[in-house]
């Protein structure tokens, strides 16, 4: 009888091991084996640096095509700039601007239209080293 009581014992043991080892695998960053960058800039709407009050949200996501991570940016409102650090890839890059926080609730930015809160402002940006890249973000 105590064979039988250490045999399950033992599956849940080893199990647990695996689960534990691929998740440390996973939070090592083992597979993706990319390096880290950091990319900063300006935004820019119709050429002309973004700027908007302390009371306007604003996001900006570079997403992997390949899936995976997603890097948020670090925006300040005030100066229209931003910055990100994230695995050398291949992204979309997603823009939210929304008014009114703090106050009501945020309506997106957009004359009045009913529009998607969120725009694609890049697809297919492939970044490969640290740099500089100013994004425009009016359609």
């Amino acid at each position: 009888m105590p064979a039988t009581m250490e045999s399950p014992i033992l599956r849940i043991k080893t199990v647990l091991t695996f689960f534990l080892a691929a998740g440390l695998l996973t939070l090592s960053g083992c597979g993706g084996g990319s390096k880290m960058i950091k990319v900063k800039g300006n935004l820019t709407d119709k050429g002309k640096p973004m700027i908007r009050d302390q009371g306007t949200l604003v996001t900006l996501h570079f997403i992997p095509i390949e899936g995976g991570h997603t890097y948020p940016a670090k925006v300040q409102v005030d100066k229209g700039t931003y910055e990100v650090e994230m695995r050398v890839g291949t992204y979309n890059v997603k823009f939210l601007s929304m008014k009114g926080m703090g106050k009501e609730q945020p309506k997106p930015e957009g004359n009045g239209k009913k529009i998607s809160p969120y725009r694609d402002i890049k697809t297919g940006l492939e970044l490969k080293d640290n740099q500089t890249l100013d994004l425009e973000i009016s359609p």
